[in-house]
């Protein structure tokens, strides 16, 4: 039986992944993670025949996340997958020498995983032609875009500007005209419904281009000057 891990930020594409390859009995996932970093984290113990990437996650892409696990020392099959079949991806792949890439669908999993079992790297460009017939390229594309970035109404989005640049609550709810503990409930949701620390949403919104980058915005300052 071959061993399996996922790395993947989403967790229904990871449970999707499970479901599929739990099918046959040749294959069996033993470790999943929701980030590349995580992922690392545990080198040590990733003793797996194969390593299934998603191309795009937050903080690390899923080739970045490749690589740095092949030069600590990853010794199985990496294959990096994505919802849409991009040309890009493809080249980097080939480039960084990465095992396969495949579109995440049930048979191209199976078919590229027998590929590079059988040692051969597993590039196909029919996939790109099928995946173009099927629908137009914008429309999958869309499912590659984190879907947290839904999540964030313009209040989050404010406090995770202020918040990058350093700034404590007491100054965030003077920028924005709202009491203190109105402030942390929001940053308290925000982070439950992310799935983030606050170090964590920050560096992701930077990566994502949330929040941009720019002057420190320091709140504005009493007037104690004596009359």
């Amino acid at each position: 039986m071959k061993t399996i891990t996922i790395i993947d930020d989403c967790h229904l594409d990871s449970q999707l992944l499970v479901s599929w390859l739990h099918t046959d009995t040749s294959y069996k996932v033993v470790n999943i993670y929701h980030s590349g970093i995580d992922a690392i984290k545990q080198i040590e113990i990733l003793d797996t025949h194969f390593c299934l990437i998603d191309a795009c996650m937050p903080l690390l892409n899923g080739i970045e996340t490749a690589v740095l696990l092949l030069q600590k020392g990853y010794k199985g099959k990496v294959i990096l997958i994505s919802h849409a079949y991009y040309t890009e991806h493809k080249l980097k792949c080939m480039d960084v020498k990465l095992h396969g890439y495949c579109i995440k669908k049930e048979f191209d999993i199976f078919s590229t995983l027998a590929k590079v079992e059988a040692e051969q790297y597993s590039y196909e460009d029919n996939l790109f032609k099928d995946w173009e017939k099927l629908t137009h390229l914008h429309e999958l594309k869309n499912n590659d875009i984190d879907k947290r970035i839904e999540l964030l109404n313009p209040h989050y989005k404010k406090i995770l500007l202020y918040a990058s640049k350093g700034l404590n609550t007491n100054e965030v709810a003077i920028l924005m005209g709202l009491k203190k503990h109105t402030v942390e409930q929001y940053r308290s949701n925000m982070m439950s419904q992310m799935g983030f620390t606050i170090a964590q949403a920050i560096a992701w919104a930077i990566v994502n281009h949330i929040i941009p980058h720019g002057e420190v915005i320091t709140p504005p300052q009493k007037n104690t000057a004596v009359k």
